[in-house]
């Protein structure tokens, strides 16, 4: 029973658990419809506004689009004001270097306008002698022929002496011209010589524009310019650049017409310190070679070598090179000519060495003295040269040339003395010649005057003896007659013709004592100039007072070290051993002048006799007898007179 009891409730128990679950799951599916009607409200809100969203982002994408679009076209936009902006920004650029660049050009040119010559007081006296003095003289005498030559001749000198004035080392120079046809590679040839591959002459100069450049060895590069005035200015090198052929324009100005002459200085592959090269203007043959040659010929004339140089690959020398060659001889006879075969390179030894033996024909058919031939490359350096060339080579070798060259030069100050004692000698000269005819014209006149006077004395003795006999003749015939007044007329012609010629005569007499002294005043100046520091103006007036014998005579040695001399007159005095001086002993009375060698031996007044020359001795050397009967310079090989 109590089974039951147990099994029943245990069965209602779960019937009752099955209806609260069933009441449960009732209320909880109610509440789950709800809920799921809620959430189902609530997705439909969501959807709504995932709908509005998407509108929203469809129109937002458009709106996207449209704003990359636009950025597109900005940025597009924008690049090309980039550009534009990058492209005036260059071109400001280059036109600022362009306008430094002309500042910089027309800075160079205004400092070589407004460049000033260094003073110089010995040149500034041969100008002055030559506008001033020169010229007053030269309008005063009538006597030369060639008297433009005379002032040609001059202001030669002129113009050297403003070249050794220009740098001081310039003095004692073998000044060495490169010549050759345009483009025959002479700048190439210089610039092969020195040591640093970015210092170069420049290249291919046009006749019309080129300025000679004299070259020197030195220990830095150095680039001066000098004005026609004789102003000195630095040019910087990339200025110096632009002298090259094709870059003329640069300037819009033409250089030539302010730069007269360039000294360049730079290491040399060899060290030349006494040659002085001289790159200059290139002529075309053919019509224009004379005028071309006209260009370069005021350097060649300074020089005492030419190196005349020809492009190989051309074949041999030309016809025209042969005239021009000859043309130079004429006018400069001393001059050594030596022939460079240049842009060997480009051929073969065996074709080089016809071309060399067709060239060395045409020179000696030509009578043209030269003292070799050699090939040349300038694609390497002087001392680099191509074993092989040495076997083409005639007579010397460039090398040996160069060398032989490579000695102080001693004949500049001597030529140009000898140039302006050329030029007074010619007027001297002329005076005497017409001193001597005026003389002669006047022993003529003399000659006729005393004819006159015997014919004169005859008729008067005529008339005296028929005055004594009182006869009717004399009184008839005794009036002058035409005749007589004829020969009184001619008479005091003559006498006045003889009049103006002893005036002539004594004019022609000053003249050439003004010649005289005007040639000492500028010799003065060249010695002044070549470092004779003494003062030569007043040497000279003293040597007047010396032919008289009444002042001491200065006898100006060269030496590297204080020199040992013995003076006297082989027809005179022992001077040395007259002043106390024993032979080989210190000399008395000796004083160094400066640092150039010069030094000045006085020999006392009472110690030679005025008129003889001197003759001297050097330490161990050999007598040397000279015609000097005043003060004079001896520099070891050559006197002069002062």
């Amino acid at each position: 029973m109590v089974g039951i009891i147990s099994t029943t409730a245990g069965a209602i128990i779960a019937i009752i658990s099955v209806i609260i679950c069933a009441v449960r799951i009732r209320s909880y599916k109610k509440r789950s419809i709800v809920e799921l009607e809620t959430l189902k409200a609530d997705y439909d809100k969501e959807r709504e506004k995932v709908l509005s969203c998407k509108s929203h982002i469809q129109e937002l994408s458009g709106t996207v689009s449209d704003c990359e679009r636009r950025l597109t076209e900005e940025q597009s936009l924008v690049k090309e004001k980039i550009s534009e902006l990058e492209k005036s920004t260059k071109k400001i650029s280059i036109q600022g270097r362009e306008i430094e660049r002309q500042n910089e050009k027309a800075a160079f040119i205004a400092s070589v306008v407004n460049a000033q010559p260094e003073p110089n007081e010995a040149l500034s006296e041969f100008k002055h002698l030559l506008e001033e003095d020169y010229q007053t003289y030269a309008n005063s005498n009538d006597s030369l022929a060639e008297e433009a030559r005379a002032m040609k001749q001059l202001q030669d000198v002129q113009s050297q002496l403003e070249l050794v004035t220009h740098d001081a080392q310039l003095i004692g120079k073998n000044i060495i011209a490169i010549g050759g046809a345009f483009s025959s590679g002479k700048s190439s040839f210089m610039n092969s010589l020195f040591m640093q591959d970015k210092t170069t002459l420049p290249v291919g100069m046009d006749q019309t524009t080129a300025i000679a450049s004299y070259v020197l060895n030195g220990e830095r590069t150095e680039i001066i310019g000098y004005s026609y005035t004789g102003g000195k200015v630095a040019i910087p090198e990339n200025i110096f650049a632009l002298f090259s052929y094709g870059k003329e324009d640069e300037f819009k100005f033409n250089m030539k017409r302010i730069i007269d002459q360039i000294v360049f200085k730079t290491e040399f592959m060899q060290p030349f310190e006494n040659i002085c090269f001289v790159d200059t203007p290139g002529f075309n043959p053919g019509a224009n070679a004379a005028l071309d040659y006209d260009t370069a010929k005021t350097a060649i004339a300074n020089a005492q070598v030419l190196l005349w140089c020809f492009d190989i690959t051309g074949g041999t020398i030309r016809s025209d090179e042969i005239s021009i060659l000859q043309d130079i001889l004429d006018k400069n006879p001393d001059i050594k000519i030596y022939v460079v075969a240049n842009r060997a390179d480009l051929r073969s030894v065996e074709e080089s060495e016809e071309v060399i033996s067709q060239t060395e024909q045409l020179l000696e058919s030509n009578f043209i003295q030269y003292e070799g031939i050699s090939l040349y490359t300038s694609t390497e350096k002087f001392n680099e040269q191509p074993m092989e060339y040495a076997s083409v080579t005639r007579k010397k070798s460039l090398q040996d040339f160069l060398s032989e060259s490579n000695s102080p030069n001693m004949q500049k100050e001597q030529s140009l003395l000898a140039q302006v004692k050329d030029v007074f000698d010619g007027y001297i000269a002329a005076d005497k010649e017409r001193i001597k005819r005026i003389e002669n014209q006047i022993k003529t006149f003399s000659s006729i005057e005393n004819s006159f006077a015997q014919i004169s004395g005859k008729k008067d003795e005529i008339i005296a003896y028929y005055k004594a006999r009182r006869s009717k003749k004399f009184k008839t015939d005794s009036a002058p007659s035409d005749s007589d007044a004829e020969l009184d007329s001619l008479s005091d012609g003559m006498a006045e013709i003889k009049a103006d010629l002893q005036k002539t005569l004594q004019q022609d007499k000053a003249d050439i004592r003004a010649a005289e002294e005007l040639c000492k005043k500028f010799r003065a100046c060249i010695l002044h100039i070549f470092g004779h520091k003494a003062d030569f103006a007043k040497t000279a007036r003293k040597n007047a007072r010396n032919k008289a014998g009444n002042s001491p005579v200065s006898v100006f040695i060269k030496s590297g070290t204080e020199p040992h001399i013995w003076v006297w007159q082989p027809d005179g005095m022992e001077c040395s051993k007259k002043m106390g001086q024993s032979f080989g002993d210190s000399n008395i009375n000796m004083r160094k002048l400066n640092n150039n060698g010069w030094y000045e031996y006085i020999i006392s007044f009472g110690c030679y006799e005025a008129g003889k020359p001197f003759s001297l001795i050097m330490g161990d050397g050999e007598p040397v007898h000279t015609d000097m009967t005043g003060s004079f310079c001896y520099d070891g090989s050559r006197w002069w007179g002062i």
